[in-house]
């Protein structure tokens, strides 16, 4: 395996072992309130005053766009991640604002079942490659998430039909969306991605929130 290629596959399992980490406290430690947030926003400080440091080689993030950081959302007002890891938060607020949104038109008690139907037409749209129009929730990273919130609800009020069919159009859309976007990284990035690798990267994301 090539020494970049090797970096890039660490650079994915970065992404997973964070992805995990928002899993674990949103889903099975509970909402806590400001308990990911602080977490944030200390690395976002951390960072900053670090790159800023007069000891530091490399020129760091100025005061706006730390200022930028802080919202959880830099990239709405044209600002970039402090450090690229954090991306996966984007689609965690957008999560949430889907979630806040049901409940606050009454269907918050219905989100077990609208779970289910979400990962379902995420993976018929992804499979037929239909346009999503840039609709976020038709994004495949949605499916790893979804995935999440099926096997909450597996956890909190066990398996039924639905539950079952809905987490495995999750995991079929994330092993196929995952695959394709590692086909787009792969040129701009000069490697080469296994696709079984990645299927197996992925299987690991899904039995760890198991």
């Amino acid at each position: 395996m090539k020494h970049s290629e090797r970096l890039d596959y660490i650079d994915l399992l970065r992404v997973i072992a964070l992805g995990g980490v928002i899993f674990f406290h949103y889903f099975f430690s509970g909402i806590s309130r400001g308990r990911i947030t602080s977490i944030y926003w200390i690395a976002v400080t951390f960072i900053y005053l670090v790159t800023i440091a007069p000891w530091w080689k490399f020129p760091g993030d100025g005061f706006g766009d730390y200022a930028l950081s802080l919202t959880m959302f830099p990239t709405a007002f044209g600002g970039e991640w402090m450090d690229a890891a954090h991306w996966f938060l984007k689609r965690e607020l957008q999560f949430y604002l889907i979630v806040i949104f049901f409940m606050a038109v009454g269907l918050g008690k219905r989100l077990p079942h609208i779970f289910p139907i979400w990962a379902i037409t995420m993976c018929v749209w992804n499979l037929f490659n239909l346009p999503t129009y840039e609709i976020w929730y038709l994004n495949g990273y949605f499916a790893l998430i979804n995935g999440g919130a099926i096997i909450y609800c597996i956890r909190e009020w066990g398996w039924n039909r639905m539950r079952v069919i809905g987490l495995l159009a999750a995991y079929v859309c994330s092993i196929e969306t995952r695959i394709e976007h590692a086909a787009f990284l792969g040129p701009w990035r000069k490697t080469e991605y296994s696709p079984l690798i990645v299927s197996v990267l992925v299987t690991i994301f899904f039995l760890m929130m198991l």
